[in-house]
């Protein structure tokens, strides 16, 4: 496996052992918020190989993930800047530990296709034309699912790009699971983002309050009674 650093073009060689013909995938499979590379060999086994770049580098549309399903093509594609969808940072990090019954995710539709037709339609002719029209003739339509472990639990159609807050239910059962969210286009292409979540899982420190509560409340009324000037006997 070759990785090859885009500024200067430097090559650095790393010897697996065995012969691979598929691509290597890059996304954030360990859960560290860093991306990794996934690498298939002949002899069917899979390696990751961690990266060390810093979590701030690394942007949901950054990765390349292996997409299944036949309307998505987007396999190998690096989204940033162009079309995808992505949740926030600060839902990633508020999802690790939340509580309630509904919990608040944010999320970012982008989508530049429109910029890119524009561009590549400004030469001469009737080509030029009908590529920068390309697309106009359906409307951009973006339905937006929301998956806690496979489980569809909303789904909502936007019409326009934009930062987006969706409130999902968290569910009865505490539990550690996976937030997926999903993005078809008007195409019938297939994007997503997933991130850890923690849903209620710390349940046990509201039952500690309300355990210790009604003796703290009482131990504080005899203090606040003791206190209290007593009247003398005539």
């Amino acid at each position: 496996m070759y990785l090859v650093e885009g500024r200067s073009g430097c090559a650095t060689k790393l010897d697996i052992g065995e012969h691979t013909y598929a691509q290597v995938l890059a996304d954030d499979v360990l859960g560290r918020g860093k991306i990794d590379l996934i690498v298939a060999t002949m002899n069917g086994n899979v390696f990751a190989f961690a990266t060390e770049s810093v979590v701030s580098d690394k942007h949901p549309l950054r990765a390349a993930p292996a997409y299944t399903s036949r309307q998505a093509g987007q396999a190998g594609l690096l989204r940033e800047g162009y079309h995808g969808v992505a949740i926030s940072a600060q839902s990633r990090e508020a999802l690790l530990d939340c509580s309630g019954q509904e919990v608040e995710v944010e999320y970012t539709i982008v989508d530049e296709r429109s910029k890119v037709r524009l561009t590549k339609g400004k030469g001469k002719g009737a080509a030029a034309a009908a590529s920068s029209d390309l697309g106009a003739l359906v409307p951009p339509r973006y339905e937006v699912s929301f998956f806690f472990a496979g489980e569809l639990v909303q789904q909502r159609v936007h019409l326009l790009p934009g930062v987006y807050c969706a409130s999902l239910p968290t569910g009865a059962v505490p539990r550690y699971t996976t937030l997926e969210v999903r993005l078809l286009n008007e195409h019938g292409q297939l994007f997503t983002d997933e991130t850890v979540a923690g849903l209620n899982v710390h349940f046990y420190r509201i039952i500690k309050y309300l355990v210790a509560g009604p003796f703290l409340l009482m131990a504080a009324l005899l203090l606040l009674l003791q206190t209290q000037p007593r009247a003398l006997p005539s």
